[in-house]
């Protein structure tokens, strides 16, 4: 991931954020394949004391996705340059991901097709997780309701960062804890008063703005100048996070209230590659396959259900660990060909074309109607 600064010292590749990535995206994927394990005796406790809570996974995306963009921001890029770039980020991707999953849901038949078109549609243009229906927020590809969340992100982000970058190292401290504070209590009054407890604290964008701020806080600290936080350290509080996410009660461990340790590790990481240290998550394959790692995010819930439907879940251990790592082989190899063939190509593409200046089509459209 290669995010440079306004100029500063800390111009560096933060590869180890990519790397990072790729196991966010794993963590998601291994939440997704337990169902694969279903109809194994005994195995969804087991697997409960193992795989931890998944859906962390897309707790830390949305925290690093504050960081990078954060650490990225140069005040001169225009606001409309900063969307076109965000654009060609996330709607290639989505829109074709969108469609693979409707050709999936076709060959079930008319009435299934017909029942999921409305949250495709919603979902063509990223505003599906604001209904709080599952109908809808798991319109089209289930998984890209957090390209929702991240689309709102975007939309504050020119406005946010700026107010952020203003503040002192006490001012980001005071915005993180209030963030992360309101974040926390959200999430369990929820679990009293919300009736539908998915949508409200874990689809519903405006809550997940905890993660993204935190982020945005971290990469200005670490700008300013922050303590180095020892990298093995951040590991083992994100992974002690990740599992302990699963004992927390109801939703609570879905989201926002695990997120500090997840903004810990991506501000050790970050710190490591600026000091040009080794780690782990630096590794040139882990960062070929953090690369790789939104379309395996988009990809894999398709793979994982088409090859249950294909060969049916299996009955014993045996079977359904060949399931899953069947799924995850070919989840790999198609992001692969994703990133190369349409991800990046169409990213490139996009940011290299120039849109038209309102100001001048208005003119022209002048011109046009005088000769007319």
């Amino acid at each position: 991931m290669e995010v440079t600064s306004d100029g500063s010292r800390y111009a560096s590749r933060l590869d180890s954020l990519t790397g990072l990535r790729w196991f966010a995206a794993l963590a998601v994927f291994v939440h997704h394949s337990t169902g694969l394990f279903s109809r194994v005796p005994a195995a969804p406790q087991a697997l409960d004391f193992v795989v931890g809570e998944g859906r962390v996974g897309v707790s830390f995306f949305f925290a690093l996705s504050g960081f990078v963009l954060a650490w990225a921001w140069r005040p001169e890029l225009s606001h409309r340059e900063f969307y076109r770039r965000r654009v060609a980020r996330i709607l290639p991707l989505g829109w074709l991901t969108t469609v693979l999953a409707m050709m999936l849901v076709s060959a079930r038949g008319a009435t299934e097709l017909i029942g999921a078109l409305p949250g495709a549609t919603m979902s063509l243009a990223f505003i599906q997780a604001w209904v709080p229906d599952e109908r809808f927020y798991f319109g089209g590809n289930p998984v890209e309701w957090s390209l929702s969340v991240e689309a709102f992100m975007y939309a504050l982000f020119p406005f946010l960062v700026p107010l952020v970058r203003r503040l002192t190292i006490s001012g980001l401290i005071a915005l993180a804890t209030v963030t992360a504070s309101t974040g926390i209590v959200y999430s369990v009054a929820m679990q009293f008063t919300a009736t539908n407890l998915e949508w409200t604290t874990y689809i519903f964008p405006i809550p997940r703005l905890t993660e993204f701020v935190l982020g945005v806080c971290a990469a200005v600290a670490v700008r300013r100048g922050v303590p180095r936080i020892p990298l093995w350290a951040a590991t083992l509080g994100a992974i002690s996070a990740w599992q302990g996410a699963a004992w927390l009660p109801g939703t609570i461990g879905w989201g926002p209230a695990v997120a500090v340790p997840f903004v810990v590790l991506i501000v050790a990481a970050a710190q490591a590659d600026i000091a040009q240290e080794s780690s782990v998550f630096r590794n040139r394959w882990i960062v070929r396959l953090g690369e790789w790692s939104f379309a395996f995010y988009l990809i894999h819930q398709m793979v994982i259900r088409t090859l249950a439907a294909t060969f049916g879940l299996q009955t014993n251990w045996s079977g359904a660990i060949a399931m899953a790592l069947g799924a995850a082989a070919a989840a790999v190899t198609l992001s692969a060909a994703l990133y190369h063939s349409v991800e990046l190509p169409l990213e490139r593409w996009i940011r290299r074309t120039r849109l038209p200046r309102l100001d001048a089509v208005l003119v022209r459209g002048r011109r046009s109607s005088g000769r007319g």
